[in-house]
């Protein structure tokens, strides 16, 4: 009967050891917030780090909340790797509350100027534009910082994250330099889109965003500012309506209907689809669409 019951316990440890999603315990384990984060965090680790994102592409980040799961993990991370300038809400307040005191914590655009926003919706942002990755510019800080605050804390693979970083640094030059090139032949700098994410990409190369409302992408518009976005459209010759890509288009649609132009989706990669994750689209894939998106909206 003994001899019975050593075989059952050895056979549920064996089945128990199949079916765990096992960590490698001698890799960096990199927790990040956001797309962009684990996008740019995984250009620099590549095989060196095991990288887990919080937030699941399928969520909206703006209002995403983490749950008692989300906590353990942060708490067996080496390195927490997020946003800042207010994209994640929660954040403070959960880091405060870890027991992991040795968590390293790269809050990857601090070293960038936040805009300031007119904001019309009731997310807890404060008045600080938090999608500074929109632009290429930022992007690139964002992933020096984040290079930066890995090789302090794994020496032993400083070499490899450089040479990592000064491949995608010269990737981010050469995207700055399409859009600077495409960008100077528009015939119109104003371009509509109904979430405000892409202010510090009209700022770092001349256009001007008009926003149908707020810096959250699952705000509503009020019947006014409708009304004022239609006015703006025909004032400016402006003909495409940008709706962002995982967000129901209605509004844009509805807009553009009343004011005969047309729509088009614009990414401001706070999350990736899954298709687009299958067809191995990236940051940088991306923006390239944007651009194309942008140029026909913008050219003529």
């Amino acid at each position: 009967m003994k001899r019975l019951i050593v075989i059952i316990l050895l056979t549920l440890i064996m089945i128990s050891g199949c079916t765990t999603t096992q960590t490698d315990s001698t890799k960096l384990q990199i927790v990040t917030s956001i797309y962009p984060m684990t996008d740019f965090t995984k250009k620099i680790v590549g095989d060196k780090a095991e990288v887990t994102q919080l937030i699941p592409l399928s969520q909206e980040a703006h209002s995403w909340e983490p749950s008692a799961q989300d906590i353990v993990t942060l708490e067996k991370a080496d390195v927490f790797v997020y946003n800042g300038h207010g994209m994640e809400h929660w954040v403070d307040k959960v880091l405060d509350s870890l027991d992991n005191k040795d968590l390293v914590i790269i809050e990857s655009s601090k070293a960038i100027e936040a805009l300031e926003v007119d904001h019309h919706d009731d997310h807890d942002h404060g008045t600080l534009d938090p999608h500074t990755w929109v632009s290429p510019l930022n992007a690139l800080e964002q992933t020096k910082a984040i290079a930066n605050g890995i090789i302090q804390i794994d020496q032993k693979n400083k070499e490899f994250y450089q040479e990592n970083l000064n491949k995608i640094t010269v990737d981010f030059q050469e995207l700055d330099q399409e859009y600077r090139n495409t960008i100077s032949t528009f015939k119109k700098k104003e371009f509509v889109v109904t979430h405000e994410a892409f202010g510090y990409l009209a700022n770092d190369y001349g256009l001007i965003q008009i926003g149908i409302e707020g810096i959250a992408p699952t705000s509503e518009p009020d019947p006014t500012r409708i009304a004022q976005i239609i006015q703006l459209v025909k004032e400016h010759g402006i003909t495409t309506i940008f709706f962002e890509e995982l967000v129901n288009p209605a509004v844009a649609k509805t807009i553009a209907t009343e004011a005969n132009v047309f729509v088009d989706s614009l990414n401001p990669l706070g999350t990736l689809s899954s298709e687009s994750i299958k067809n191995n689209e990236d940051y940088f894939s991306v923006m390239r669409k944007n651009l194309k998106a942008l140029k026909k909206a913008l050219h003529s």
